[in-house]
C-alpha cells in the first residue's frame, strides 16, 4: 500500500484532522488533490510522460474508553478514497491496556518502520513525489525498500511507551491478504503469503531529536524453498528552530540480493506560513551491472490555516537502480490539502 507519507512542519496547522465530538466519537478527516505534471527520460521515443489529476479523501474516526478494571480501550480507523470503481481502503489500530503498555490490533495502523518520524519534508515524503512523476515506482518505494512490511497487514502488537518513545513488536500470521481477508468471520486459509514480525523503536529520546530503529523480517510461503526477507532501518532527525535536519538508511535482504538506501531531508520554516524543504535519496543494489538510483525533490509549502498548498520539483535519476543507465524523470507536483 503505498502510504503517501505526509510530514508535519510548519504546515501542521492544515494537516493535522480536526475531530468534532459526537457522544465521544471523534470524526474528522481530510482531503487532498494533486496535479501531476511528469517527464519520462528513458528513451528518445518514451511514451510515460504526461499529466494528471488525482485525489483522497480520508474519513477518519477515533474513540477512547475507560474500562471497568481500569484499563483503556482506544480506536482508530481511517476511510480512503482514492481509486474510483475500487473498493475504499481500511485502515485502522484498536488498543487495550494502560497509557504506558497496550495490545494493539490493527491494520495498516500503529507504530511502524514506515514512520517519517526522522525525516521532516514540506508536504509528501520523496517517494510518493517521485512516483508521481515517473512512469515507474522507484526502488526506495513507499518509505521501505521493496514497498512493503508486516503491519500493512492485520496484526497483533505489544506497545510499551519509554525512552521519550514507542517500543513496539507486531506479528502477522500473513503478509497477503486479498480483498475481504480480514473479514472477522472468513475461512483460516482466506489471506496467503508467509508470516512476518517487526520490532521497532520511533520516539524522541532526548529534546529536538526524533529516533527511529527497527527491524522488519517476512518468512516465505515455504520455508524451505522461499528467500526469507529481512527489512532493516534506522534514521535520526534534529529540530534546530527554524531548520529541521534528517538522516535514514535502510537494508533489504532477499536471498544474496542486498538493497540500500540512503534518504536526505531539510526543512527551513522561512515565516509562519511558509516552509521550504530539500530531500534526497540515493537506492542501490548488489545486482551486477546495475546503477545508483538517485531522487532529489525541492519543495515549497504555504499554511492557508484549514489549507495547505506545496509545490515540488522533483528529479529522477536511474529509476529502479537497474543495469539499464538513463531510466530517468522529472516533473511538478503541486498538492491542495484541507483538514476538516
Amino acid at each position: 500500500m503505498n502510504k503517501k507519507l505526509l510530514c508535519s512542519t510548519a504546515l501542521a496547522g492544515a494537516l493535522i484532522v480536526s475531530g468534532s465530538a459526537l457522544a465521544e466519537l471523534k470524526i474528522g478527516g481530510n482531503f487532498t488533490h494533486t496535479t501531476n505534471f511528469g517527464s519520462d527520460e528513458s528513451t528518445s521515443t518514451a511514451l510515460g510522460s504526461g499529466n494528471r489529476l488525482g485525489a483522497e479523501m480520508n474519513l477518519i474516526a477515533s474513540k477512547t474508553a475507560n474500562l471497568n478494571n481500569g484499563m483503556i480501550a482506544t480506536y482508530r480507523g481511517v476511510i480512503e478514497f482514492d481509486s474510483e470503481g475500487s473498493p475504499a481502503d481500511v485502515e485502522y489500530e484498536a488498543t487495550f491496556g494502560t497509557k504506558d503498555f497496550y495490545l494493539g490490533l490493527g491494520s495498516d495502523l500503529g507504530n511502524n518502520i514506515s514512520s517519517t518520524i526522522a525525516l521532516p519534508a514540506v508536504g509528501y515524503h520523496i517517494a510518493t513525489l517521485a512516483n508521481n512523476v515517473s512512469a515507474g515506482n522507484i526502488l526506495n518505494n513507499d518509505s521501505v525498500l521493496g514497498g512493503g512490511e508486516g503491519t500493512n497487514e492485520s496484526h497483533v502488537s505489544l506497545n510499551a511507551k519509554a525512552a521519550g518513545g514507542t517500543f513496539t513488536i507486531a506479528y502477522t500470521p500473513k503478509t497477503t491478504e486479498p480483498a475481504g481477508a480480514d473479514n472477522d468471520n472468513q475461512n483460516v486459509n482466506a489471506a496467503n503469503g508467509g508470516s512476518a514480525t517487526m520490532i521497532v523503536y520511533t520516539g524522541n529520546p532526548i529534546p529536538n531529536v526524533g529516533f527511529i530503529i527497527g527491524r522488519n523480517t517476512e518468512k516465505g510461503v515455504n520455508d524451505t524453498s522461499d528467500a526469507e526477507i529481512e527489512i532493516n532501518k534506522i534514521g535520526a532527525s534534529y529540530d534546530f528552530g527554524k531548520f529541521r535536519a534528517g538522516y535514514e538508511y535502510q537494508k533489504r535482504e532477499v536471498g544474496t540480493l542486498e538493497q540500500t538506501a540512503d534518504n536526505f531531508s531539510v526543512t527551513f520554516a522561512a515565516s509562519d506560513n511558509l516552509t521550504l524543504g530539500a530531500q534526497h535519496s540515493i537506492a542501490d543494489q548488489n545486482t551486477a551491472g546495475t546503477t545508483k538510483e538517485k531522487v532529489t525533490a525541492l519543495s515549497a509549502g504555504y499554511n492557508l490555516g484549514g489549507a495547505s498548498v506545496v509545490l515540488s520539483v522533483v528529479d529522477v535519476e536511474n529509476r529502479g537502480a537497474t543495469a539499464t543507465a538513463g531510466v530517468d524523470s522529472d516533473g511538478v507536483v503541486i498538492t491542495t490539502r484541507i483538514g476538516f
